[in-house]
């Protein structure tokens, strides 16, 4: 018998962007940002964003595994053509989010804020597709869902978090956003 929990719980929505900037690889200058690029050989933006409820809690109680889709817009949504290399894992200050990880929530004061990665700029990966582009030359707002499922079939997605090119375009220059 399945539990009920497991099946599969409601969509995220009310996920708000907070901040946007630009990592350098492996910089230990970035540590401000509270980020580490996953990338040992390219920059990458890191987007902060906020939820209503504790993602931890969320995977936890559904033992969702939880990832994200990036793309250029497409009418305020993701676009499956032009979909952006990015971490598929969603951070927070504490690591990776997933149903497995210990976590107290008196930890984080106030409001915790999550983070994804999109790199600045492609590489080639065999047997995948990818588009081309490069942040810093094709300004575009960016759209991030989050997205997951469990072994049961239970699955999710969330609101879409738009990020307006002005805001990349100040990350991009100024190595912080919004």
């Amino acid at each position: 018998m399945v539990s009920c929990a497991l099946a599969g719980g409601p969509d995220l929505q009310n996920l708000k962007l907070v901040s946007v900037a630009m990592i350098q690889p492996r910089n230990p200058a970035d540590a401000a940002t509270g980020s580490t690029n996953p990338w040992d050989d390219r920059a990458a933006l890191v987007v902060n964003f906020s939820a209503e409820r504790d993602l931890y809690a969320y995977a936890k109680q559904y033992e969702y595994n939880i990832g994200n889709t990036a793309s250029f817009c497409r009418r305020n949504d993701i676009d499956k053509a032009r979909l952006l290399q990015n971490d598929p894992y969603v951070f927070s200050a504490l690591g990776k989010v997933d149903a497995y990880r210990t976590h107290d929530p008196s930890a984080s004061a106030g409001q915790p804020t999550y983070h994804v990665y999109v790199a600045i700029t492609p590489v080639q990966l065999a047997g995948q597709s990818t588009v081309n582009y490069d942040l810093r030359r094709d300004l575009e707002d960016i759209c991030i869902q989050l997205r997951g499922g469990n072994m049961v079939g239970g699955k999710f997605t969330s609101n879409v978090i738009v990020i307006p090119k002005a805001t990349i375009g100040d990350a991009l220059t100024r190595r912080s956003g919004l």
